[in-house]
């Protein structure tokens, strides 16, 4: 077994004030030397991407690295070294921030991509599409009946410098006695853990990391069936207004 992490995908966060492009690093076994890729295009403040090294000529089974082109400064390369999988859903999450001379490359750990809801909802899903002509069993029938009855969704995903966690208790009798709890980080530090319903639908966040504030509001709206994050985010003379919508249900 490798002792390195599988990974199918690699995401990069700027937040520093310069433009910065996600690029790879590959070992090549031949020459026994790290070689460099192309990658993405420009990053700039605030934003990120996700890219699949595969797309660059990583091949399946190779060593990787992210490497952080940062125009006009110092480039930067992770010192954490991944196993590259073309069937691996992770992805590798790395932040950068400080100016083009004096910047750092923080790795913020493996994401797994949001779902649509859990696996007992996808398996209805498949099984609602089987052709009309074709009679269900009564184990299949058994297996989408529960699926159809699951209260317990959940999610999880990333936007900017946010990510979250949600598991959601639907109630389908009556959708206002549903609750939520949200686990919200912001550039890796816990930003808020919410427990929301009819009663608390809303949450007030307002904090401030590395220079960065927040003033935002976490919410669930029945009406719409959405969970949901909106606010301001300040960063020194830079303000941005933002609007989430986290989960849908």
């Amino acid at each position: 077994m490798s002792k390195y992490q599988e990974i199918g995908q690699m995401n990069l966060k700027n937040l520093g004030e310069f433009v910065v492009r996600l690029q790879f690093q590959y070992f090549d076994e031949e020459s026994l030397d790290w070689k460099r890729t192309k990658g993405t295009g420009d990053i700039t403040l605030l934003t990120q991407k996700t890219a699949n090294p595969g797309n660059y000529g990583v091949k399946d089974g190779m060593k990787v690295k992210l490497y952080a082109d940062v125009t006009w400064g110092h480039d930067r390369a992770s010192s954490e070294i991944f196993i590259y999988k073309t069937n691996c859903n992770l992805v590798a999450q790395y932040t950068i921030s400080g100016t083009t001379l004096d910047n750092h490359l923080n790795y913020a750990g493996i994401l797994q991509p949001p779902v649509k809801a859990c696996a007992a909802a996808n398996r209805a899903d498949a099984l609602l599409e089987t052709p009309a002509e074709q009679e269900l069993s009564e184990e299949q029938a058994k297996t989408l009946l529960t699926s159809l009855e699951a209260t317990d969704l959940s999610s999880n995903g990333s936007s900017g410098p946010f990510a979250w966690d949600i598991a959601l208790d639907i109630n389908r009798g009556d959708i206002t006695k549903s609750s939520a709890n949200v686990k919200i980080t912001f550039l890796s530090c816990e930003l808020t853990n919410a427990a929301l319903d009819f009663k608390n639908p809303k949450a007030a966040v307002d904090m401030k990391v590395y220079g960065t504030g927040v003033n935002a509001e976490l919410g669930i709206d029945f009406d719409r069936r959405i969970i949901y994050l909106k606010g301001l985010l300040a960063f020194l003379n830079y303000n941005r207004e933002f609007n989430y919508t986290l989960l849908g249900f």
